[in-house]
């Protein structure tokens, strides 16, 4: 019972962060890409930008810009 209820805090803790990273990622990249950028960074919490540019499904230029922006605002680490 115990590991069950460390499973679910884990995973409210998870949403709970998604849903903090979502609005902070939209806002700062005002992009109607912020959520697949976002959805990108929680399937694959450690990337390469060059895997980001080609897997995420977001046009090269921008995703370039979104991964800056998100480096400069200490979302990313490069």
């Amino acid at each position: 019972m115990r590991q069950a209820d460390s499973n679910i805090r884990k995973a409210k803790d998870i949403l709970a962060l998604y849903e903090a990273k979502k609005l902070e990622i939209v806002g700062l990249t005002k992009s109607q890409y912020a959520i697949r950028a976002l959805d990108f960074i929680f399937d694959r919490p450690v990337f390469k930008s060059s895997d980001f540019v080609k897997d995420s499904g977001i046009p090269k230029p921008t995703a370039l810009r979104i991964a800056r922006v998100l480096v400069d605002n200490k979302i990313l680490t490069s």
